[in-house]
């Protein structure tokens, strides 16, 4: 008797013992286990990081581009004032020509100012040298 119970304390020992070599492969297993994701994780972040770079580069869109919630600030036209605009083009159509003729007559002029100018720069010379002279 005293013999089967020494077994059953040496089982139970044994037992005991295991669970602390179990629990110490465990941890063992999770810090491996943590060890690989962490060394996974990071070898894929500069791809990730290269992906969300090119998503952003692809699918962002321009500041020139106006989108429909944006359209509040844009006014609505109406008949009027298309109206209203077309008659002030008109009116710009018929000064253009006016106005170009303007402007050529205007350099016209300022070319004559110019041949005048060095004409009577020459003549003031010649007077002051005359005036030198005498």
């Amino acid at each position: 008797m005293f013999h089967e119970y020494s077994k059953g304390i040496k089982n139970n020992n044994k037992a005991k013992l295991n669970r602390p070599i179990k629990s110490c492969a465990k941890r063992e297993l999770n810090c491996d286990t943590n060890c690989v994701a962490k060394n996974i994780l990071e070898s894929m972040e500069s791809h990730l990081s290269k992906i969300d770079h090119l998503y952003s580069k692809l699918f962002s869109i321009p500041i020139y581009v106006l989108l429909p919630s944006e359209w509040g600030h844009v006014k609505e036209s109406t008949e009027r004032d298309e109206e209203e605009q077309k008659e002030k083009v008109q009116e710009l159509k018929q000064e253009f020509p006016q106005n170009s003729l303007m402007l050529a007559s205007l350099k016209l002029k300022k070319a004559k100012y110019d041949a005048l100018k060095d004409i009577c720069e020459d003549e003031m010379a010649a007077q002051l040298l005359q005036q030198n002279f005498i």
